[in-house]
């Protein structure tokens, strides 16, 4: 059985920094209590490496890593003991295979594979392969997709633009702010849900729920983490943006409307947050003012000090005074 989650942060695990002969028991006691229950074997003598970032939700479990050769069996006697979660291996480097059902599967680089947590099974991993995974409850899927058992043990193709995106969202999840509320937990869970069940061909009145509620999410942090990335460029733009997208500079906006905010609004509001950040830490950049503004995108300082001042009810000079001031005081 799976270990309960003590905390919502990003479980890291790295084997470099474990003796050689403690390695693989490590590492199956890492996937057996917060993954997938296996019976896992190495596929050589050489020294076991493998290095996994996983996440632990209450009804969703994901993550990825690079994973040493192993040969993993889903027995009899682990499935008694388990539920009938979903899960979904995305091959993001090598080749792999998969026998469920009695039918032998191999996934290339982009492609996936559905597997129910009730059947058994074997997983046979290349050395060096690169894997993202997702767990999670079968009912919320399965609600959205008909016949999703019809599925199992088979692959899914790289081209699935569902399966895309729901990698995409994942791993910007793993640079999202932590997931310190209930609320904040079960939409994550609920749009990891509905990105699956877009992969696994949610039709009709399933789909378009399953679209309004998780591919909008997703494609909504994949913009803003796009922007965060950008903001130094002045020339940030919603026409800029939405080419990147292939969507219309329209129904950019509509994505941040539907969050309460705009395009322009947003950006303007990440913007200061980076000057605010950098003057808050004086001994840590000590670039000018100006030069600061101009660094996170901002073209007219007069418009910045405005700005600034109207966001955080100071001038920048008295937010990086005050902060110098306290660091002398200590």
């Amino acid at each position: 059985m799976l270990a309960s989650p003590d905390h919502f942060g990003p479980r890291l695990f790295r084997t470099g920094a474990i003796p050689e002969a403690q390695r693989f028991a490590a590492w199956h006691g890492v996937v057996n209590g917060w993954l997938l229950g296996v019976e896992s074997c190495p596929t050589s003598d050489a020294p076991f490496r493998g290095s996994a970032c996983l996440r632990a939700l209450p009804d969703l479990r994901f993550g990825w890593g690079i994973l040493g050769g192993t040969i993993n069996k889903r027995t009899r006697a682990i499935v008694a003991e388990d539920n009938d979660d979903l899960f979904l291996f995305v091959n993001s480097g090598g080749v792999f295979g998969a026998t469920q059902r009695g039918r032998d599967t191999e996934v290339g680089v982009g492609g996936a594979y559905l597997m129910s947590c009730s059947e058994a099974g074997t997983y046979r991993w290349p050395e060096g392969l690169k894997l993202t995974v997702v767990r999670t409850k079968h009912d919320a899927v399965s609600a959205l997709v008909r016949n999703v058992y019809d599925g199992m043990g088979r692959a899914l193709a790289p081209e699935n633009d569902g399966l895309r995106l729901l990698v995409r969202y994942l791993h910007i999840l793993h640079d999202a702010e932590p997931l310190t509320t209930e609320e904040a937990r079960t939409l994550v869970t609920r749009h990891v849900q509905d990105l699956l069940a877009l992969a696994l061909g949610a039709t009709g009145d399933a789909r378009e729920l399953a679209h309004a509620r998780g591919f909008r999410a997703a494609r909504l942090k994949a913009i803003q983490a796009h922007i965060e990335r950008n903001l130094a460029q002045p020339e940030l733009s919603p026409e800029t943006v939405a080419r990147r997208f292939r969507i219309s500079a329209r129904t950019l906006q509509r994505h941040f409307e539907a969050d309460g905010t705009s395009f322009s609004e947003y950006v303007l509001g990440r913007r200061l947050a980076r000057v605010h950040a950098a003057l808050g830490d004086p001994r840590g950049d000590t670039r000018g003012i100006a030069e600061l503004a101009l660094a996170f995108g901002f073209g007219n300082i007069s418009y910045f000090n405005r700005r600034f001042r109207a966001r955080y009810g100071a001038a920048p000079s008295d937010i990086r005074n005050r902060e110098f001031a306290a660091d002398k005081d200590h």
